[in-house]
């Protein structure tokens, strides 16, 4: 009797425990009713607590022109959050980031919140252009490769996002480089400038065929000597 009674309340937890987790799921999919105010311009469409000034999807297209991967016709989700807390429920607890594209499951952005007239993201220097800019070229990578596709190496991904993002010269990179502190993500963004600046190749054939980083990692280097 006793062991019945275990075995209920057991499966009860069980069953409410994957309850939760597919509430969860569906928050993921569909968190739109968390963000009461919503605007839209082409493709792109922004989810906030406040109204998003007009001025902030000329500041992200005007970014994305710059991508032949710029797809209009992919519609693209941005969920700015009106808290940290919103922002790491969406995020699985990664509230370290600035931005996240769902690129597995939903291909959902989410940026963190945005100062009152939306222009940054406090505690950054940063625009909030450059975070939209910067997740939505995450989600055309996604599109072109596959949702799916392992083969991408995080230097090149995230590179390259931030080469759309944050437009920097190579000489303006190669400055931060020879300082011997650059972030990672100014590393990556060199790496990637080099290869398309200098070398003029795609970003396309890069996506499908990356070349190797220490190969790339060593033309920089003679290039900062």
């Amino acid at each position: 009797m006793e062991y019945l009674r275990m075995s209920r309340t057991l499966r009860r937890i069980t069953m409410g425990i994957v309850g939760l987790l597919l509430l969860y799921l569906l928050c993921l999919l569909y968190p739109q009713p968390f963000f009461p105010f919503k605007a839209r311009r082409g493709n792109i469409t922004i989810y906030a607590s406040r109204a998003v000034p007009s001025s902030l999807f000329d500041e992200v297209n005007n970014l994305l022109r710059r991508s032949p991967l710029d797809d209009t016709t992919i519609t693209q989700r941005v969920f700015v959050c009106g808290s940290v807390f919103q922002f790491g429920f969406f995020t699985r607890g990664r509230t370290n980031l600035g931005g996240l594209c769902d690129n597995r499951l939903t291909r959902n952005i989410f940026i963190r919140p945005a100062s009152p007239d939306f222009d940054r993201v406090p505690g950054d220097p940063r625009p909030l252009s450059y975070f939209i800019a910067h997740e939505i070229t995450h989600s055309l990578e996604s599109h072109y490769v596959g949702r799916w596709s392992l083969r991408e190496p995080t230097w090149l991904w995230e590179g390259y996002a931030d080469y759309i993002g944050d437009p920097r010269s190579i000489s303006r990179l190669l400055d931060v480089y020879r300082a011997r502190s650059p972030q990672a993500y100014d590393r990556y963004a060199l790496y990637v400038t080099y290869l398309l600046d200098l070398e003029h190749q795609d970003i396309r054939d890069l996506l499908r065929r990356p070349p190797a980083r220490d190969s790339v990692e060593a033309a920089v280097q003679g290039l900062a000597r």
